[in-house]
């Protein structure tokens, strides 16, 4: 792999999926992002922990074509400490190693076996609607401080959300408080009801919170998934 990219745009996805990766005793593939630049000039990020992922599209100038996983938190460390002026980055794999250039400043990091990094799924199901971004972040933010921390019963530990008319529904509870907040859409439609995770809310929130328009949402029986541009989000569901 031989690309030339943007560093403020790759810098700014890597943010996103840096808490995403986590570190993962029995699967270490899963603190490492995935560059997919076996399409020309474009450049897929992948983050996952199983329980949520997350992918992010960014044009790139394509020397030559490949796949490989770089651990997040040693590549995000060096992107904050080593980039801060530069313009354009040079990501290229030499003998298992991903060598980042710019201007100023060039590194060595160590890859993993590209081939365990787990699929994330897509999800396909008619049941579609679109939101505002910051009405989303706005019903999970004012309800998800209620949620049970506990995950002895999955259902306490989520954020319930349902279409009530002209409305959207976010509830959490944890048997002893409960809070709701109702948020008025332009269209509504009766998508049935979700039960997102409140250990993924965090990281869902930091995403969308960056988006200032609205939202294709998707879901089905195991997973809700938002999709703006070229950034796709995807979560599990409690049934």
């Amino acid at each position: 792999m031989n690309i030339e990219c943007v560093q403020e745009k790759l810098k700014e996805s890597i943010g996103y999926m840096e808490r995403i990766a986590n570190k993962h005793m029995t699967l270490p593939v899963l603190s490492c992002l995935l560059f997919d630049a076996s399409q020309k000039n474009s450049l897929t990020i992948k983050a996952t922990n199983l329980d949520l992922g997350i992918e992010i599209t960014l044009p790139v100038k394509t020397t030559e074509t490949g796949i490989v996983a770089v651990p997040a938190a040693t590549l995000n460390s060096f992107l904050i400490n080593s980039m801060s002026d530069d313009r354009g980055v040079i990501l290229e794999t030499n003998q298992g190693n991903l060598k980042i250039s710019t201007a100023r400043n060039s590194s060595l990091i160590k890859t993993q076996s590209h081939e365990d990094f787990p699929s994330i799924p897509k999800v396909t199901s008619e049941n579609t609607f679109s939101m505002n971004a910051g009405d989303f972040v706005k019903g999970l933010k004012s309800v998800w401080y209620s949620s049970s921390v506990s995950s002895i019963k999955p259902e306490l530990s989520s954020v319930y959300i349902y279409c009530d008319g002209e409305f959207v529904v976010f509830v959490a509870t944890d048997s002893f408080r409960l809070a709701e907040k109702k948020v008025k859409i332009k269209k509504s439609k009766d998508f049935g009801q979700i039960l997102i995770p409140f250990k993924n809310i965090p990281d869902i929130v930091k995403v969308l919170e960056s988006i200032n328009d609205e939202v294709e949402v998707t879901l089905d029986k195991n997973q809700i998934s938002f999709t703006y541009k070229c950034l796709y989000l995807v979560s599990m569901v409690i049934d």
